[in-house]
Order: C-alpha cells, then sequence, then structure tokens
C-alpha cells in the first residue's frame, strides 16, 4: 500500500485515523477534508450541513465572549426603553429557562434579535452579539445526522478524487 498509493492519499488518509483516534479535533479534520476537497475541485454545495458546521466553526473562532456579553447588556439596557413590557417578559422568561438548563439558545437569541429589529437597533453598533446570533442559529439549524452522512460523502469524493489511477482505486479498495 505505501508503495502503490499516492503521497496525497496516504497523508489524507493519515489526517482520517488521527481524527477517528481522537488526535484530531472535529473541526480540525473538517477543515483538511474541505481544504483537500477544494484542491481537487470538489465544490460542496450538495453538503448544507457541512458547510453551516463550517461557516459555524469559523464565526466561532471570531466569538469574543466577553464582548458578546458586554453587547447582549447593552442591548437588552437600550431595548428596556424601546420594547413593549410584555415582550421584555418573554424574553427575560427565556433567559430564566436558559440558566436552568432547560430552554434553547436559539429561542432566546431569536427573540432578542426580533426585539432589537423592532426597537430599530442597529446591527453594526453590536457586532459581536450579531455574529453569536448568527453562530447559534447556524448550530440550530445543523441536523447531526444529515451532517455525519454529508461528512462520509465528501470524504468519498475527496478520496475518489485523490487515487490518482484506477489501479490505486484498486489497491484501496482491497486495503
Amino acid at each position: 500500500k505505501a508503495k502503490g498509493i499516492n503521497e496525497r492519499f496516504r497523508t489524507f488518509e493519515a489526517t482520517q485515523d488521527s481524527f477517528e483516534a481522537g488526535k484530531l479535533s472535529f473541526s480540525e479534520y473538517v477543515a483538511s477534508l474541505l481544504g483537500e476537497s477544494q484542491r481537487v475541485g470538489i465544490a460542496l454545495t450538495d453538503h448544507p450541513n457541512l458547510r453551516r458546521m463550517v461557516t459555524a466553526t469559523q464565526l466561532e473562532a471570531e466569538i469574543d465572549p466577553a464582548r458578546v456579553s458586554e453587547e447582549q447588556r447593552q442591548a437588552i439596557e437600550r431595548l428596556r426603553h424601546h420594547a413593549p413590557q410584555h415582550e421584555l417578559g418573554t424574553l427575560k422568561a427565556l433567559a430564566e429557562q436558559l440558566k436552568a438548563g432547560q430552554g434553547e439558545p436559539a429561542a432566546f437569541y431569536q427573540k432578542l434579535e426580533s426585539l432589537m429589529e423592532d426597537a430599530r437597533l442597529n446591527p453594526p453598533d453590536f457586532p459581536h452579539l450579531t455574529t453569536y446570533i448568527r453562530y447559534v442559529r447556524l448550530k440550530a439549524q445543523l441536523q447531526l445526522r444529515a451532517l455525519r452522512a454529508e461528512l462520509a460523502d465528501a470524504q468519498r469524493q475527496v478520496m475518489r478524487h485523490l487515487a490518482g489511477s484506477s489501479d490505486e482505486e484498486e489497491l484501496i479498495s482491497i486495503a
């Protein structure tokens, strides 16, 4: 196998093995998979959950929790002067559910975003909070079962493209 299969394929396979052994994080593996798919010219347009995961991972790297928290505090403070009390009560109830571990972050942030829009709070005034809300929305839209299937399909496509010849494909299949 070491002599009959090209180096790029073996490198990708080693990356896969590292991921499966727990030596490589999911986001690192997905980044490697996407990088390799781009190098071999595979567009992952038919993998919406994989695209969401990649975008969420990129957003996650940009998030500064302290700034998100501060901007959220500022937004809620401004909403106290612009939003109806019953709407603020709903937001508070969603926040309490989150604190108790019973609510979904997406529900809270969807309500917060809606109230901010209604109050005409300018998203550029809250760049970190806006990024975090987008991140939460993407994570909520992820369908894990579909993501696993898309990931497996992308792996197969990359491996098929990395096999340089039909002889290599046959060796890979046998191995």
